[in-house]
């Protein structure tokens, strides 16, 4: 196993891994807009290219198998010591490479890049479909702080 930080090359697995991770805890009750998968790789080649993102990717013998979409963010309100934060985005492994380590390995290169810019704490969120998931984070010293909750106000059509 390889990990490497993403560049341009890899927006298009970039963006299918992506589009595979929205579909699979896509819980149904919001729709997608009509150009989702080209918003979506804008998004993406946003984040590539900016210096406050970190996007790594797990490759095995050259073939991309996951990859990992992180940032830093400043909430600086005043109410915190520490305003700054990193934030897990996105995390990926192909099905095939699950259980395997991969989305572990590429934590820990994002979590050490994180303490390195003197970050220290991480917040990720996922959805309630992703259960499996849940376990993860926990495995890897994460913890719930908070909750979402969403009220349906008009059915899609």
């Amino acid at each position: 196993m390889k990990i490497r930080q993403c560049d341009i090359k890899d927006l298009d697995i970039i963006t299918e891994f992506t589009a595979r991770l929205q579909k699979y805890e896509n819980d149904g009750q919001l729709i997608y807009h009509p150009n989702f998968e080209l918003n979506l790789k804008r998004w993406i080649e946003a984040e590539i290219l900016s210096s406050n993102s970190l996007l790594l990717i797990a490759e095995v013998k050259g073939n991309p198998v996951g990859f990992i979409a992180s940032s830093s963010s400043i909430n600086d309100n005043g109410f915190l010591s520490d305003p700054i934060k990193g934030i897990v985005q996105l995390l990926w492994v192909e099905p095939h490479y699950r259980q395997q380590k991969f989305a572990k390995h590429l934590l820990e290169n994002v979590e050490t890049c994180f303490k390195e810019l003197g970050i220290n704490y991480v917040e990720c969120s996922f959805t309630e479909k992703n259960k499996e998931v849940g376990s993860f984070w926990q495995a890897n010293g994460y913890f719930s702080v908070a909750h979402t909750a969403r009220k349906i106000l008009t059915p899609p059509q």
